[in-house]
């Protein structure tokens, strides 16, 4: 008879209730955000109060409770100081949530569905080709409610939410579902990877790191005093400063420090080929990739060239390259990464099948089954609701003009993929992260556009594009994130769940309101976010109008079209690299570069990554376990650098709101 699962002995100890104080503090931090993000992002262009997995709101919270609130409630004495359980409590709530006010759901959420009754027009024949194929509630329907979100709210009139509201009630349901998988997912999978494959959680150490420091008698990390931390602190800040300062006023000293555009030096073929390449200095991402293993950062950076070299042989020798699907680039690229998620997901999969074996025992039998009472929720809770919510996703991508087949591919290829993006930030550090396919590619990249229907070939891009085609802020990592941050302080997870499910759902419906608002008070058809209310609000109807007028069709016998065997490259090459690295434990190379060799994250972040990889490898062939240790503060300083100078230049850009020249210091 199987045999329960072992605890680890960390997890049997008595976990600390969540404070209603810091529940509040969360809640109120996370509404102010979900307030201000919207106008921030869209409106001011500044540097994205979230935009990753290692938000700057939420971060630059903590350091503001943990070190000058505590201080100053010791001195004064008028509360309690904040516990690191409480700390840790409102930085994991805040960064579950922060993400949903931006690119995380609502920057596409709102500007798309209205998209198609404001841009559609005789010559685009959206109306006579979809008007009747889209469901009430994918769209806003009301054309004075879409006109005067695009080109402003006429004055002495109010917001016509009335036309608002089928939209929002059917995204609004679906949003539900999607949460609520999440959070089953986070439990389904916490403990595979937390207690059995030990993943390290690069994201997580330092904000644990200042809340334990907090209760300490100087408040700080010890390591907040060393002269490399400061060191590293000192670089990051000004390098954004002196970048910034030229940037605002031109004669300020131009000192080319954070943005080399390597692809302006190749002006001849077959080097040119290679189009947007540079090297970017991100302090932050650097300070990151420190912390990761060598292996994955390694992968980053030899993929993302890898692919480079590979586009300029294909330039050279003059192979062809045809943009395929309703994803971004090349089909060749497209399904090799399709290929790749599928070979490490399968992977993942099988590794953690005694696990899965346990959790659905404990769901389906009677008696005894593992002992989940520290878990999230209880396994059979989150099986059980997860398969609902599955089910019931499923449902309403039918009832949208899917049929039973593609519904379940889009739910279940958009939840592999989150998954596999969920390893990619937790264990691999990856604090951006991208998919380059969406699922409707994988059918008319491989069968063609006439599989499927006219309703289909609208629904499916609309769906993607709000939920499946730009995933840089995800809620599973963050959840997952947060379940390892409890273990330090002992702090319950399921209260803590139960806060942070409770702030997503408030924080979701302010934060709607707020996005719409930011569209009729400055007319979003002339705000600079243009990917979010130009491009993306056209796109995912341009597209399907283009491929029902000029059909993808493929003569070649299935198995040998290009894209299926593109597919079976990334595939093999994928879950090739990880039964050798079963077999050979050093191995330097990871899949996990492939994943993201094609995207916008490695185009930003590939450097940065490299020069954390590149230091730490020296330091740890050079100077061994001790020189690691003795540079960690410097990286810790470049991190905490970077975070102080965008608080900065974020509060120069609510104040100077020149939306002509904004001034990023992350990736936008």
């Amino acid at each position: 008879m199987p045999q329960p699962e072992p605890r680890p002995a960390t997890e049997t100890t008595s976990r600390r209730p969540v404070t209603v104080r810091a529940v509040l503090i969360a809640l109120g931090a996370a509404l102010v955000l979900a307030a201000i993000t919207p106008k921030n992002d869209q409106r001011l262009l500044n540097t994205f109060i979230a935009g990753f997995h290692f938000p700057l709101g939420a971060f630059v919270l903590l350091l503001f409770l943990a070190i000058p609130t505590n201080k100053l409630l010791r001195w004064t004495r008028i509360a309690r100081p904040l516990t690191r359980s409480e700390l840790i409590a409102i930085w994991c709530i805040c960064l579950v949530t922060s993400g949903i006010p931006s690119s995380g759901l609502m920057r596409l959420l709102v500007p798309v569905p209205a998209g198609f009754t404001y841009y559609a027009t005789p010559q685009n024949e959206w109306l006579s080709l979809f008007g009747d194929k889209l469901p009430d509630w994918m769209i806003v329907r009301d054309e004075q409610a879409a006109q005067w979100f695009f080109e402003g709210l006429p004055q002495g009139q109010g917001i016509p939410w009335g036309g608002w509201m089928p939209s929002a009630i059917g995204y609004g349901i679906f949003t539900l579902l999607f949460y609520t998988l999440m959070v089953s997912l986070s439990t389904i999978i916490r403990r595979q990877w937390v207690s059995r494959e030990r993943f390290t959680f690069p994201l997580v150490e330092l904000p644990i790191e200042i809340a334990n420091a907090s209760c300490t008698r100087r408040g700080l990390p010890s390591y907040f005093r060393n002269g490399w931390f400061i060191a590293g602190a000192a670089l990051a800040f000004t390098i954004f400063l002196l970048d910034g300062l030229n940037h605002y006023y031109p004669s300020a000293p131009d000192v080319p420090l954070t943005n080399w555009p390597l692809g302006n030096w190749f002006t001849e073929p077959p080097l040119n080929a290679i189009g947007w390449f540079r090297i970017k200095a991100l302090p932050m991402m650097t300070g990151l990739a420190y912390l990761a293993s060598t292996e994955i950062t390694f992968s980053v950076w030899f993929f993302y060239l890898l692919r480079g070299l590979k586009i300029i042989a294909q330039y050279r020798f003059q192979i062809p390259v045809e943009e395929v699907g309703f994803g971004w680039g090349p089909g060749w690229e497209l399904f090799e990464e399709v290929g790749a998620y599928t070979g490490f997901l399968i992977w993942t999969t099988w590794v953690a099948r005694e696990h899965l074996s346990v959790v659905l025992r404990s769901a389906f039998r009677r008696g005894p089954t593992a002992d989940d009472a520290q878990e999230p929720t209880s396994y059979r809770f989150a099986v059980l609701t997860g398969a609902t919510a599955f089910a019931l996703a499923v449902a309403w991508l039918y009832f949208a003009g899917l049929r039973w087949h593609l519904a379940l591919l889009e739910v279940g290829v958009l939840c592999g993929v989150i998954v596999v993006m969920s390893w990619l930030v937790t264990n691999g550090g990856v604090m951006m992260v991208q998919n380059r396919f969406s699922p409707s590619d994988l059918v008319t990249g491989i069968a063609g556009s006439p599989a499927l229907t006219r309703r289909e070939l609208v629904v499916m891009p609309l769906w993607e594009t709000i939920y499946a085609r730009d995933l840089r802020e995800i809620v599973l990592p963050s959840l997952l994130n947060a379940h390892k941050a409890t273990d330090p302080v002992r702090l319950s997870r399921r209260q803590l769940t139960a806060a942070m499910v409770g702030a997503m759902l408030v924080v979701t419906a302010v934060s709607y309101v707020m996005a719409v608002r930011v569209g009729y008070e400055w007319s979003a058809g002339v705000l600079p976010d243009t990917w979010a209310y130009n491009y993306s609000s056209q796109r995912c109807y341009e597209w399907p109008a283009l491929v029902a007028k000029t059909p993808l069709i493929y003569n070649e016998p299935l198995l040998l079209r290009p894209n299926l065997r593109s597919f079976a490259n990334g595939f093999a090459v994928a879950f090739g690299l990880l039964v050798a690295r079963s077999h050979w434990l050093r191995l330097p190379l990871h899949p996990a570069g492939l994943l993201l060799a094609g995207t916008y994250a490695s185009d930003e972040m590939w450097s940065a990554v490299f020069m954390g990889w590149l230091a730490k490898s020296l330091l740890q062939r050079f100077g061994g376990l001790r020189a690691l240790r003795s540079a960690r503060p410097f990286f810790m300083g470049l991190i905490v650098g970077h975070v102080l100078i965008a608080v900065v230049w974020i509060a120069v850009g609510w104040y100077v709101q020149d939306t002509d020249r904004p001034f990023y210091v992350l990736p936008p």
